[in-house]
C-alpha cells in the first residue's frame, strides 16, 4: 500500500477571483453529465442526465 500523503487545508476562495458570473459548471462523468449554474438563475441549478440518454438525443 501507498503511503498516505499530507495534504495542508487552504482557504478556497484566497486566491482565486470571480471572472465570469454567467459561466456553467460541466462535468462529464463515465455515466453521466452533470450541468450548473449560478443558484439565481433556475430553481434547479444542478442537473444531471444519464450518458445513455444523452447519446440517445445527440445521435438522433
Amino acid at each position: 500500500m501507498g503511503k498516505a500523503k499530507n495534504f495542508r487545508k487552504q482557504n478556497a476562495g484566497a486566491d482565486f477571483s470571480l471572472i465570469n458570473l454567467n459561466a456553467a459548471g460541466i462535468d462529464i462523468g463515465a455515466d453521466r453529465h452533470w450541468v450548473s449554474v449560478p443558484v439565481d438563475r433556475d430553481s434547479e441549478s444542478v442537473r444531471s442526465e444519464s450518458l445513455f440518454h444523452c447519446r440517445t438525443i445527440c445521435n438522433g
